[in-house]
């Protein structure tokens, strides 16, 4: 008899080697962690849950209930026209919070559209869009943010947008070094060749590779924002009474004439380290360039064969930079390979030969050029062709297995998703 199959473990979303146990184990493993996690929790249920609870409006105006110290009835006493400021607090967490969670989805997405363009596109164009983001950067953003919520009617909408403005560049900034670091990963790389687009590989192995650390820098995100909404709603311009608001709340009471009552608000910053166990930045390093040159004759067949070479590489010449001159890495490489033929080149480490099979490829890291030579295949010279018809091209006729599985495959994708792929 067969056994019985168990049932699978369940997967979050683009985090398909996430599972809950291991979820729930990592908070076993740091404390701080699941406490952070637990504050938020009980923010996110005193603001949504906690007006179910205690049946007091708000907005309610209780001229015989004018500033009554904390009691029982109103535990955090009452404010200058007899509300209740547990009500409001607890009213005023909703748009307070809902308000920072969606503003910091408006800056996620700009921000992650922003830098990964940047990141994905040619050197010039990647360079304006940086400096452009440091010009943004150098803004004052208290100021921009008394400008823009001077000019506009202060709503919901336009304090989501409001803080999304002022918030994406850094997560911009980010996604750009991200990308640019896991771009040249071999699994990207492998991708590319089989023909794979930019979309495609923004959105399948970059997104994937980076979220984590996108989504830990967000979570930072929600708590600036806020205390950014308090500070605005505290001078007026954020969210307008008789609205209830925590930043209003505290105005509120320091402007009242009456200090029988107390105030206490949480702290959003325990939002911070419920991220933390998504944070595993690998750090991916770079590769450092050749130093030695690599020198092949070309050299004939030990039999004859009749056919045309497959492929056939004449007088192959790299080139790169390193520390400001010109350094040539592979020079006067010349070879065939007939159909049915096995070939290797052998050399010591650091001499080239990495190198010359991502130029045969199309796929050379950045600094490192093609300056003399042509690569045949089928007779035809793949470097003369546009970079849409090479890519087609290559992704119907050649292949690349790298060396190292580690970097060769992308850890947050199925093995065998990414052999259907290939």
């Amino acid at each position: 008899m067969n056994e019985p199959r168990s049932a699978p473990e369940r997967r979050w979303g683009l985090f398909p080697a996430l599972h809950a146990g291991r979820f729930a184990s990592a908070l076993r493993s740091a404390p701080l962690t699941a406490a952070g996690l637990g504050l938020f929790l009980f923010l996110v249920a005193f603001s949504w849950l906690g007006p179910l609870l205690i049946h007091t409006s708000p907005y309610a105006i209780r001229p015989a209930l004018l500033f009554l110290p904390p009691s029982w009835a109103h535990p955090l006493g009452t404010d200058d026209l007899g509300r209740s400021f547990l009500a409001r607090m607890m009213y005023g967490g909703q748009p307070s919070l809902g308000v920072a969670m969606l503003g910091t989805v408006n800056a996620v997405v700009v921000g992650l559209l922003y830098g990964m363009s940047s990141g994905l596109s040619p050197s010039w164009l990647d360079k304006v869009l940086m400096r452009t983001l440091d010009a943004i950067l150098a803004l004052p953003t208290l100021v921009l943010m008394i400008f823009f919520a001077a000019l506009v009617r202060l709503d919901a909408l336009s304090l989501i947008l409001l803080l999304g403005l002022v918030s994406w560049p850094g997560l911009a900034r980010i996604a750009r070094n991200e990308v640019l670091a896991y771009k040249q990963r071999d699994y990207v790389l492998a991708a590319r060749q089989f023909g794979a687009g930019t979309g495609y590989l923004a959105r399948t192995h970059l997104l994937r590779s980076m979220l984590p650390i996108v989504l830990v820098n967000a979570t930072f995100t929600v708590a600036d924002l806020v205390l950014t909404l308090a500070g605005l709603s505290f001078l007026g311009l954020g969210i307008q009474p008789p609205n209830p608001s925590w930043g209003g709340t505290s105005r509120q009471r320091l402007e009242s004439r009456d200090h029988r009552g107390v105030v206490a608000h949480p702290v959003p910053g325990s939002r911070d380290r419920a991220g933390d166990p998504r944070h595993e930045h690998d750090g991916p390093g770079h590769s450092q360039p050749a130093r030695r040159t690599l020198t092949l004759p070309a050299s004939p067949a030990a039999r004859p064969a009749p056919t045309t070479p497959r492929l056939a590489v004449e007088g192959l010449r790299i080139v790169g930079r390193q520390q400001g001159r010109t350094i040539t890495v592979v020079d006067g490489l010349s070879f065939e390979l007939r159909p049915g033929r096995m070939l290797a080149l052998v050399g010591e480490s650091g001499c080239g030969k990495s190198l010359t099979a991502a130029a045969i490829l199309g796929l050379l890291p950045w600094g490192f050029r093609i300056a003399q030579g042509r690569v045949l295949l089928d007779g035809e010279d793949v470097l003369q062709l546009p970079p849409g018809a090479w890519r087609r091209r290559r992704a119907e006729s050649m292949g690349a297995v790298f060396q190292n599985p580690l970097t060769a495959l992308n850890p947050t994708l199925p093995i065998g998703s990414q052999v259907v792929e290939a």
